[in-house]
């Protein structure tokens, strides 16, 4: 028996039970970003098209009989995804035989899944808050278009009125980015709505909710310690979320399920090989590639909360 087999060959039927091992853990693991994005259909290559924007464009009225048939320009532009590598490998142990290493419950499956899941959960997350790339589909030309922090942000002191002081998350700004989102548009009674925040901000809508005031009480649902959805808003945990421009607050972002999109330009791949760089020991790899986009910025309004604020 040679040295690298000395715990086993990675015969064909393990690098295949690895594959199925993974893919059902990926399934299984939970993402926090679950029904609230759009998928990308047939993502391949290196930027696909994730949603045409229709324009507005005006009709012409009482033409004469013999002016020429208008060729009025379009007034569309598409939106496109870029995608990431997505990658997490481990050496297996030399004790560690490769049948107990490609066990479903085995740690180089579970915690590779739940990397992955992880990072997808990332790119949705910048997605919310990053540029965008943008095409116009009349001249071709590019442009890279950054979140606009001027007019789709909520202070962070915001109260109706005026006069707020710094805070957490509020109803009043809740409210508020519910208003500004039907301020487009946007028809919030028919859209899936969304908003992701850390458990620091659910807390302090729980508080409010449950305990400040408990005429909301009837518009929340509540599961176990946290809320749920409240105002018809289904609500994310999710503790990674970024800071604003000055590192000082953090942004809560609602959003539309139809502004959010994800596309797999590159299918799961397995690898459970012995690496002959680092003396033959088996090395079990993942690669996936992914990419997200938001295709209007009518369509997410950031909150800016105070994390300090108890």
């Amino acid at each position: 028996m040679s040295y690298p087999d000395i715990y086993g060959p990675i015969d064909a039927v393990y690098q295949q039970r690895y594959a199925d091992n993974v893919r059902l853990q990926v399934q299984l693991t939970r993402d926090p970003f679950d029904g609230a994005y759009e998928i990308i259909p047939n993502a391949r290559g290196r930027e696909i098209q994730a949603v045409d924007l229709v324009g507005k464009s005006e009709c012409l009225f009482d033409q004469p009989d013999d002016a020429p048939t208008p060729n009025i320009p379009p007034s569309h532009e598409g939106i496109y995804a870029q995608p990431r590598k997505m990658n997490w490998g481990r050496l297996i142990k030399r004790g560690d035989e490769i049948k107990a290493a490609v066990d479903f419950q085995s740690i180089y499956v579970r915690e590779g899944a739940a990397a992955l899941v992880r990072g997808k959960a990332k790119l949705l997350a910048a997605a919310l808050v990053g540029p965008r790339l943008i095409r116009n589909d009349n001249t071709g030309a590019i442009n890279s278009v950054p979140y606009d922090q001027t007019n789709r942000v909520i202070a962070n002191n915001y109260q109706y009125g005026g006069g707020g002081a710094t805070a957490g998350l509020t109803v009043q700004k809740w409210i508020k980015a519910m208003e500004m989102l039907g301020k487009t548009d946007l028809d919030v009674d028919t859209e899936d709505l969304t908003a992701a925040m850390t458990m620091k901000e659910n807390t302090d809508l729980y508080n409010q909710l449950q305990v400040t005031n408990m005429l909301y009480v009837n518009r929340a649902q509540f599961e176990e310690k946290t809320v749920k959805v409240f105002m018809g808003v289904r609500i994310k945990i999710y503790n990674y979320l970024p800071m604003d421009p000055t590192g000082a607050y953090r942004q809560i972002p609602m959003w539309a399920r139809s502004g959010l999109h994800w596309g797999d330009f590159e299918p799961l791949a397995t690898f459970l090989e012995r690496n002959p760089s680092l003396n033959f020991q088996p090395h079990a790899y993942l690669e996936q590639w992914g990419g997200a986009t938001r295709s209007e910025d009518e369509k997410v309004v950031l909150i800016n909360c105070d994390p300090t604020v108890q």
